[in-house]
């Protein structure tokens, strides 16, 4: 469970996602190694994060740009999907998706819910369409190149 809750929610939009020693982030980074990983996943971790970063959104609606939302609900749905949590992965890929593609990218975006749905074929079109210079062109290649892997170790390349 994450403690001081009510401290996260009340940061700033900067601090809560972009300060190193407090943003939301901090909360794994005491699980660097493969075996605080898995430790982390065991405890629902990411899920727990994820959720935080929700209610962050909820409670902060007025004083974040639609841009900065999407983005945030985008890195919680990376949290869904690395506790292998997929269905609410997509569910939050998609509103990013509908909502604000172009803060994350629309080719990331579609590529990474097809990882996740498992439809490699789909998953291939847009990864050997891609152009170098694309926005997270690199992790759509891993995702290709570690497709039976998880989602988490395909993103990382573990």
């Amino acid at each position: 469970m994450i403690e001081n809750k009510e401290k996260f929610l009340a940061q700033d939009w900067h601090t809560f996602d972009q300060d190193e020693e407090k943003w939301w982030r901090s909360l794994l980074k005491d699980y660097r190694t493969q075996e605080d990983l898995i430790e982390a996943l065991n405890k629902k971790i990411p899920s727990e994060i994820a959720e935080l970063i929700q209610e962050y959104c909820i409670a902060n609606e007025n004083q974040i740009e639609q841009h900065t939302h999407a983005l945030m609900i985008f890195h919680s749905g990376q949290m869904y999907a690395n506790q292998w949590e997929y269905d609410k992965a997509i569910k939050q890929f998609e509103w990013v998706l509908k909502v604000y593609p172009q803060k994350v990218g629309e080719e990331y975006l579609i590529a990474t819910i097809h990882f996740l749905k498992g439809e490699q074929s789909e998953l291939n079109k847009i990864a050997n369409s891609m152009k170098t210079e694309t926005i997270n062109y690199e992790t759509v290649q891993r995702l290709q190149k570690w497709f039976w892997k998880t989602y988490l170790e395909a993103y990382s390349g573990i």
